[in-house]
């Protein structure tokens, strides 16, 4: 059976060609018609016509008429399915490898949240299209390294420039929560020198995040009487965390084992952040799924193919 993403059709029907970005991409509407349409809430609709004006199904079944001005696409044969997420990815970040000036995922210093991955996304990597037929249609374009890496943005595998990719002003500061074990069977770090590190970096964290605390009550008591109050010095580090410390932007907390995700899950409840909170790698979060539900913190899972840890 063939199968093909919704987006990923649509996409490919606006692709550049090899002269360049010479045409502009039609806007619709579209009539997929003949098609096996997977939904993600209504199970399989066999023999079903969808309908795309402005970027959004507009309606979907066996009963439906195309508009008189939509473009028909014949898809007998086709299975049409909403596009994936991969929602945790350097995609857009890193081209080569092995080629430092290719890769701009990781900055220099420990506390970075206001790097913002979508100013490095570069729209035209070659791994951009390849990902985008193959089904996945949007991705979390995240930076790592450093316990506060950066803030990572949710992009559309589709644009001309990052700011064409972005989703709806969908950030997230990223951070590297401090690991308590062996970072493999054959790590041969004493588990001295491990406490050791870990509590320097909780350490790290928590001061960073009282700091940020801090600089959002001077900031708030500034902007409620700018007459009479010092404007606070800009701090780029601590203005990013800002929106996190007030409940506006996620933050997503990578961590996989399961004591570390203990902890940091009463890192968050200590702070009043369980509701703001997500987790990213989780690989262990079955071994505390009963905690991830009472609190309900939703978990980015993966990856997806891995060996046994």
């Amino acid at each position: 059976m063939r199968t093909v993403s919704l987006l990923a059709l649509l996409l490919a029907l606006v692709a550049p060609t090899a002269a360049g970005f010479a045409d502009p991409p039609p806007d619709g509407p579209f009539a997929l018609t003949n098609a096996r349409l997977q939904t993600v809430t209504g199970g399989v609709i066999e023999d079903a016509t969808l309908v795309i004006e402005d970027g959004r199904i507009a309606a979907m079944g066996p009963d439906v008429a195309p508009p008189d001005d939509a473009r028909v696409i014949d898809c007998a044969g086709l299975t049409v399915y909403p596009g994936l997420i991969d929602s945790g990815t350097r995609l857009g970040l890193a081209e080569v490898g092995s080629m430092a000036e290719t890769r701009d995922f990781n900055e220099i210093g420990q506390i970075a949240p206001h790097m913002k991955a979508l100013t490095a996304v570069n729209p035209s990597s070659v791994h951009i299209p390849v990902t985008r037929v193959a089904g996945v249609t949007t991705a979390l374009a995240a930076p790592s390294g450093g316990l506060f890496p950066g803030t990572a943005a949710l992009i559309n595998l589709h644009g001309y420039t990052p700011e064409q990719m972005q989703v709806a002003d969908v950030e997230a500061v990223m951070v590297e929560f401090p690991r308590g074990g062996k970072r493999s069977p054959w790590g041969d770090r004493p588990n001295k020198k491990i406490r050791k590190q870990k509590r320097k970096k909780m350490e790290k964290l928590n001061e960073t995040w009282e700091q940020a605390q801090l600089y959002a009550r001077i900031d708030s008591a500034y902007r409620a009487d700018p007459e009479g109050r010092r404007e606070p010095q800009y701090k780029p580090a601590m203005q990013a965390l800002v929106p996190v410390v007030r409940g506006k932007r996620p933050l997503i907390i990578k961590t996989n084992a399961a004591p570390d995700i203990r902890a940091a899950l009463d890192w968050a409840e200590e702070r009043d952040l369980t509701e703001n909170i997500i987790l990213s790698g989780a690989r262990e979060g079955w071994r505390v799924a009963d905690r991830l539900a009472e609190l309900d913190v939703p978990c980015l899972v993966g990856p997806v193919l891995s060996t046994p840890t």
